[in-house]
């Protein structure tokens, strides 16, 4: 990237994980700001170590309403960045950081998590809609943290975005025009595929989910309505 000081510049990352709250959010928001206004691409590496950055920052903040607050500011940053391309590989690397770092999430911090791995699929759902469903976003889930056959993901990061799949698809799609079988298909393809029994129950119930049912009809290749696996 750049030269300038910016996303993975080590003390704009220091800042976002003082140990000041203060200090912190001032950073987020000089953050926010420098990625409105800058032009020129970030590669994954610039992505990985700002994330790293925000994840650190959430992990310090206390008080479930200023987490819930942040959880929220970080989702956003997604709608600084200047195109797709751009919003695709922040969440690439939000994948890759949570997969790095979930199973080391300790019981008293992983809800402020699981909320922003909500949040962050909620955009990424947002993300298919106003791009018409580009499959680049589709093939960014199943190829990274819905891919059974990658065992640098751990499966409970996995079993809570089964759990909140349908959910957020709901949210981002309230007018029910998605093409049903694209959005479906990195869930259908974890659960062919998972060698974990209990995830792959919890894909077939998420698969049944009856809000599935407001879509219009899609018919599969072979001729067959999807109705989940048995």
């Amino acid at each position: 990237m750049a030269t300038e000081t910016g996303p993975s510049d080590t003390t704009f990352i220091k800042q976002l994980t003082s140990s000041d709250r203060q200090c912190r959010d001032r950073a987020l928001e000089a953050l926010r700001a420098f990625l409105h206004h800058h032009k020129e691409p970030f590669t994954t590496t610039d992505f990985l170590k700002l994330w790293k950055g925000l994840y650190w920052s959430l992990w310090l903040q206390d008080k479930p309403r200023n987490q819930q607050q942040l959880a929220r500011h970080i989702a956003s940053l997604a709608d600084e960045l200047p195109d797709r391309a751009q919003q695709r590989r922040f969440f690439e690397a939000f994948w890759l950081t949570m997969a790095r770092v979930w199973s080391s999430i300790d019981s008293h911090r992983i809800n402020k998590f699981m909320y922003l791995v909500r949040l962050s699929l909620g955009k990424v759902w947002e993300c298919c809609v106003q791009s018409e469903w580009d499959v680049a976003w589709t093939d960014m889930l199943q190829a990274g943290p819905l891919d059974a056959q990658d065992a640098s993901v751990p499966d409970g990061l996995r079993f809570h975005l089964v759990d909140i799949y349908v959910d957020e698809l709901c949210k981002a799609d309230e007018k029910r025009q998605s093409p049903l079988n694209e959005a479906l298909r990195p869930l259908r393809k974890l659960c062919m595929e998972t060698s974990n029994k209990a995830l792959r129950r919890r894909a077939q119930e998420a698969l049944q989910d009856e809000r599935l049912a407001e879509w219009p009809s899609e018919i599969e290749d072979d001729g067959e309505e999807f109705e989940g696996f048995d």
